[in-house]
Formats: structure tokens, sequence, C-alpha cells
């Protein structure tokens, strides 16, 4: 299944030749979920199995870095950028 962001305003998807990654909520951690649902900013969001998250909306601290792993890996602890700031550190 193709997965697009469901952050307010992003039209990222995933596609093979794209190197953005996409990620689940944290349904493990209730807390955090609902802060990665406030950043999100959409009114009345339904959350499924199939929602996710692009790694635009976070920071480079957000990542753990692993010897010879081939895709980013979020820190456990992570949540998500505001989603207005993460657009106004987006270059032109």
């Amino acid at each position: 299944m193709p997965y697009s962001c469901v952050a307010y305003g992003c039209a990222n998807r995933a596609s093979p030749e794209q190197s953005t990654q996409f990620f689940r909520f944290p349904h493990s951690n209730e807390e955090l979920m609902k802060k990665w649902i406030e950043a999100i900013k959409r009114k009345h969001f339904k959350l499924s199995q199939y929602s996710r998250i692009c790694s635009d909306h976070f920071t480079n601290d957000d990542f753990q870095i692993l010897p010879n792993a081939n895709r980013l890996l979020l820190r456990l602890d992570t949540t998500v950028t505001d989603i207005h700031e993460c657009w106004s550190l987006r270059p032109t």
C-alpha cells in the first residue's frame, strides 16, 4: 500500500524514487501519540493503521545513527516538529 503523509499541507507520498521515509504513529506510547496528533494540525483526524508521518517533519536530532543502516530510525521519545515550523525550515 502506498503511503502519504497525514500532516496538514504535506503532499509527500511514498515512491521508490523518493528518499523521504514514512513513520507509523507510536501506538504503544499514548502520551507521545497525542503529541504527534496535535503536531500534525488536522481537525477531526482519525488515526488508522495506515497513518504515517514523513521524515520531513522531524529534525536530524530525532534520528538514531546506526552503522550500516540503510534507512532512518527514529529515537523512541521523538515528537513531531510543529508543522508550521517545519514548512518555514524548508529550503525554497
